[in-house]
């Protein structure tokens, strides 16, 4: 074996570079073999050295077949290596031959203190009869296996060499032996009674390390470190068979365990540690006590931390079981804290999980966490809440464990007190994707946690979520301005109806301006009080079959409504407030029977924005569209979806017609409506949804097939400025020429994602081949447009121009494979810029000239 290999074993392919002061293992391996480099060189041929030459060694390091030679070597001579501290064997023998220790070297070396085997595959090395002379062989300090593999147990009956070498052992080191199963078989003749540190690593097979039976006598055991063996179960094992009884270590101070993935406690039963000082745990997720029986630490114990690293604050003031619980929580709420929460704190960006003190003051300063796929019942331990005093927004999402946001039930881990009139900061909270949650605060009228400056949550997702708020948060919200609940099948009440806490006949939300409710099958309105929102002005409520959204009259289950439901809204005055309402077809007939409960005529005086959504709803069951609406005075943007009968919606009110309407309307969305042109809403004068139209969006109107406003019609589209239009599978033109001609005002148009369109606009009949001139329009987008031939065809004369854009700057087209948009004679800016398939193509004129070479062509 080379030197550089042998080098590399003993630093475990890390070289010098490896932070040893961190992992005593290493430290521990690096110093050996900084001892040994100058010797190695020249003490690895020993056949060819007489003893004289080797005698002052103080470090060897050997191979097997230059450990059977220094054997016959040392078996000649009389002479000792008597300043021979450390050896190094290196058995990387044949697994098939049988090979045995040649313990007679050990005889040989009186002051040898340190000893290791490393790359060993033959049990029978470990298995060689002890010599006699036993004595002179028990003054080894430290004892290193190192990739041993096939042996089981490291003191058992057939170990008999190892049994004597173990017996007055100080140090152990046993590293990345795959087979050992433990460090003491169940029966063992001798013991590891002087052993004062015990360092484990890699052993994947080992699922203890002593027996119930061989405890008792580790009475110098002073540290423990367990690493990365994923078998481990408990440190000292209790078989079913062995009678319980206390055990003591009474020199232990301190325990290093990391990333064991199957340790569920050190000891299953009682366990006294009376010098025990800091336990640093870490990647244990089955641990959730350390030992049972009495679990006060003593006065000496400084406590628990996450890793092996210096800390000012450690975990200590309670019983070790509870230490433990408490830091896993802490670790695996570490764990799923977002990484852009430790954008401001470098030292922290390689490795989310550090020292607990440091994570604390990044906790204790934090503004904005994120978490995500908690693993934990509570995303927010109450030793991590007590921290979080300037946190702003807390967003939590994606977890199938999570049962409560804030745990304020347990004892602060810093503070025997229990939380009590607490007041945070938080700001925004925001809820998504959380299949167990049933809480968010934890239900307990013991402790009161004030939310004064709460101003935002949003739920959504929370398939098992009830309810929102407990009635002792009331006066903690007054502060709250948005709430937003969605898809949250099991979702009942807005606040907590607490039977041991007073309730008054209100809950007021006095700031909260934007409540949207969206897919909760049962919510209800709460019948022991009303809930109040006197500064209201966004209203959203779609799905909502259960609630009795403006008056109680009305059942929209159509079963009669109980005589103690109460509406949401019931005050006049908040309706009238309104600025923006959407609403499902169901609570549009809600609306239409408050309006005509009511004396007032106040109407909509603020609504500056109406949605409707008719999703289910048939052409017989189609609501009364409530005039008021149309009346709003200063109603600027309407939006309409999933509508089968707009015509008939629009039309069925007789009051329509009375008075001008919609007179202030400049945006207009149609989403899934069934209509094929928008002459069908041509019936009445006074209900030109058009006439003053800036901005109108279309999108999946599946029976489309044109705009449809004509030479004839009195509808129009002269103020429009922008028109998209999104996957209207069946339209095949957008404007005629008569139509394109009042287009004055146009300054953007968006077409995507419509199959059967051939051209934005049509010749209409016998119409003139004169210019059609877009004065304004500045941007043109046409993506996925298989069937596009051009803008215009217009007349069948190219000498004849016909298309004028004197304002046009972009163009931009995308999937159009056939597309021809622009003629030879068309007037457009040579600063225009084109782009085809995102690539820029230059000016226009360039684009131009090549598509006038391909129709000469």
């Amino acid at each position: 074996m080379l030197v550089t290999d042998m080098e590399k074993i003993l630093t475990n392919g890390k070289g010098e570079d490896e932070d040893v002061e961190r992992n005593p293992v290493s430290k521990k391996m690096a110093k050996i073999k900084n001892k040994s480099a100058k010797v190695i060189e020249r003490s690895t041929d020993a056949k060819e050295k007489s003893t004289k030459d080797i005698r002052n060694l103080e470090v060897l390091m050997l191979g097997w077949k230059h450990t059977l030679e220094l054997s016959t070597m040392l078996e000649e001579s009389m002479d000792n290596l008597k300043y021979l501290n450390d050896i190094h064997l290196v058995f990387d023998v044949d697994e098939n031959e049988r090979h045995d220790m040649p313990i007679q070297i050990l005889m040989k070396m009186p002051n040898l203190t340190t000893m290791s085997i490393q790359l060993c595959s033959s049990p029978e090395v470990f298995q060689t009869q002890i010599p006699e002379n036993v004595e002179k062989i028990t003054h080894l300090k430290t004892f290193i296996l190192r990739y041993v593999s096939k042996l089981q147990s490291i003191v058992s009956e057939n170990s008999s060499w190892l049994n004597v070498i173990c017996a007055r052992l100080q140090q152990l080191y046993v590293l990345d032996c795959p087979d050992l199963k433990t460090l003491v078989h169940s029966t063992p003749s001798v013991s590891f009674r002087y052993v004062k540190e015990i360092y484990i690593d890699n052993c994947q097979d080992m699922k203890y390390l002593f027996p119930l039976s061989a405890v008792n006598k580790l009475e110098n055991l002073e540290y423990i470190e367990v690493k990365n063996c994923k078998s481990m179960e408990a440190i000292v094992l209790k078989d079913k068979d062995d009678i319980s009884e206390e055990i003591k270590l009474q020199k232990l101070k301190w325990t290093d365990l990391y990333n064991l993935s199957n340790l569920e406690c050190f000891y299953s039963d009682n366990l006294q540690l009376p010098s025990f000082m800091q336990v640093n745990i870490w990647k244990c997720p089955k641990m959730k006590f350390f030992y049972r029986g009495d679990k006060q630490p003593n006065s000496s114990f400084r406590g628990i931390q996450a890793l092996n690293l210096s800390s000012d604050e450690l975990a200590c003031n309670q019983d070790i079981n509870s230490l433990v619980e408490k830091v896993f929580l802490h670790q695996e709420f570490s764990e799923a804290v977002h990484t852009d929460c430790y954008s401001d704190y470098l030292e922290l960006q390689c490795d989310l999980v550090s020292e607990i003190d440091m994570l604390n003051k990044l906790f204790a300063n934090l503004e904005t966490l994120k978490l995500q796929k908690c693993t934990v019942s509570y995303a927010i331990p109450s030793s991590i809440l007590a921290l979080l005093k300037n946190l702003k927004e807390l967003e939590v999402r994606d977890s199938d464990q999570v049962e409560t946001i804030f745990d304020t039930s347990r004892d602060n881990l810093n503070d025997d007190t229990e939380i009590k009139e607490t007041e945070f900061h938080l700001k925004i909270l925001s809820l998504n994707g959380l299949s167990k949650l049933t809480h968010v605060w934890k239900k307990d009228t013991h402790k009161i946690i004030i939310f004064c400056n709460l101003q935002e949550v949003v739920v959504s997702d929370c398939a098992k979520l009830q309810t929102l708020f407990p009635t002792s948060l009331e006066k903690s919200l007054k502060d709250l301005k948005r709430l937003k609940i969605e898809n949250c099948k099991k979702f009942q009440d807005f606040v907590e109806q607490e039977e041991t806490i007073f309730v008054t006949e209100r809950f007021v939300f006095p700031c909260l301006e934007d409540l949207e409710l969206k897919d909760l099958p049962q919510v209800t309105c709460p019948n022991m009080f009303t809930l109040e929102f006197p500064s209201l002005k966004f209203l959203s409520v779609r799905d909502c079959d259960g609630l009795g959204l403006f008056q109680s009259v009305y059942d929209p289950m159509g079963e009669g409504t109980s005589s103690r439901t109460l509406p949401l809204i019931s005050d006049p005055n908040v309706i009238s407030n309104l600025v923006k309402l959407t609403l499902d077809w169901k609570q549009i007939l809600a609306l239409s029977l408050w309006f005509k409960s009511q004396q007032s005529t106040e109407g909509l005086t603020n609504l500056k924005s109406i949605s409707w959504c008719f999703f289910r709803a048939k052409e017989n069951e189609m609501p009364m569209l409530p005039v008021e609406i149309l009346k709003a005075p200063i109603l600027e943007e309407m939006d309409i979806s999933k509508c089968e009968s707009l015509a008939n919606f629009l039309a069925q009110n007789p009051k329509i017609g009375e008075e001008e309407m919609l007179g202030q309307l400049t945006k207009l969305k149609l989403r899934n409506v069934s209509v094929t042109q928008f002459s069908e809403l041509e019936y009445s004068s006074s209900l030109n949804i058009f006439k003053r139209l800036h901005k109108l969006f279309v999108a999946r109107c599946p029976h489309l097939a044109t705009l449809g406003i004509h030479s004839t019609s009195t509808m129009s589209f002269s103020c429009l400025k922008e028109v998209n239009i999104y996957k209207c599978p069946k339209l095949k033109y957008l404007f005629t020429s008569s139509a394109a001609k009042m287009l004055m005002n146009l300054q953007e148009i968006s077409v995507t994602g419509c199959e059967l369109l051939t051209e934005i606009v049509v010749k209409e009949g016998d119409a003139t081949s004169e210019a059609i001139e877009f004065e304004r329009l500045h941007t043109i987008h046409l993506e996925s447009l298989t069937c596009l031939v051009c803008f215009y065809s217009g007349s069948n004369t190219l000498q004849l121009s016909s298309l004028n854009f004197p304002s046009l700057k972009n163009v931009w087209i995308k999937e159009c494979f056939s597309t021809k948009i622009f003629r030879r004679h068309d007037n457009i800016p040579p600063k225009c810029r084109v782009h085809i398939d995102g690539s820029f193509k230059g000016d226009t004129k360039v684009v131009i000239m090549e598509q006038s070479e391909e129709e000469a062509s």
